[in-house]
């Protein structure tokens, strides 16, 4: 368990609970400042700086103004990943339940905060739980959800290049099939699509076929119904 003496003191200070979007601004600031305190190597200039000088940014951070200003361009990450639900369960809430004797604004606000944090502590966990599901199921994540329109339209795009060759024409009946079962979203026209391909994997393209100028078009439908028909029963 984190150490959350060590991460902060300040009563929420800078927490404004007017709405849901300034609740969550301060918690990021929470949270990237105990990142940044408990990396476990800081560079500026690509040189580690002295425990000095770390102290000094810290106090930055915590909008104390250091005797000197240091520029960090570079923060080493350290060999834990430190998650949001780590630091709400660890830090953030132990820390907020923790405070005593304050004042009934005070008061409200704790409340408040507690309660989001709670909430988006239940959403985390759902959506951990979700990715294991999916993971079970041999379903990937949807890297590009600009593209396609959810993770079951990626798995089927990767699963069918990964059966047959990569060849423009397969990159063409992806597309007129996945765009007409809306598994490609509706905003990627064949120029958005050439673009990804070019941009996000390296793909040689600059046309895409019509779906009567692709040949081979019932061996591929074959294929492409198996792939669709498995994750789609799943799911």
């Amino acid at each position: 368990m984190f150490d959350k003496n060590q991460y902060c003191d300040m009563c929420l200070v800078g927490l404004n609970t007017e709405s849901k979007n300034t609740i969550n601004k301060y918690f990021q600031i929470q949270f990237n400042r105990f990142l940044f305190i408990h990396s476990t190597k800081v560079l500026l200039n690509g040189k580690e700086i002295t425990e000095e000088e770390k102290i000094l940014i810290r106090l930055a951070f915590f909008n104390i103004k250091p005797k000197s200003k240091i520029e960090v361009n570079k923060i080493a990450k350290g060999g834990i990943k430190l998650t949001e639900r780590m630091f709400i369960e660890n830090v953030e809430l132990p820390r907020i339940e923790a405070m005593n004797n304050l004042d009934p604004i005070k008061k409200e606000q704790k409340r408040i905060y507690i309660e989001f944090l709670k909430n988006k502590l239940k959403q985390l966990k759902e959506k951990e739980q979700e990715e294991q599901k999916l993971k079970q199921n041999g379903i990937i994540k949807n890297k590009y959800p600009h593209i396609f329109g959810n993770d079951i339209a990626y798995t089927i795009f990767n699963e069918y290049l990964s059966k047959g060759k990569l060849t423009k024409a397969n990159y063409s009946f992806l597309y007129r099939k996945m765009f007409d079962e809306e598994l490609i979203n509706e905003t990627v026209k064949v120029s958005g699509y050439i673009s990804f391909l070019n941009t996000h994997l390296n793909i040689d393209i600059d046309k895409i076929k019509t779906i009567h100028q692709i040949g081979s078009r019932e061996d591929k439908e074959i294929i492409y119904y198996q792939i669709k028909e498995k994750y789609i029963k799943k799911n």
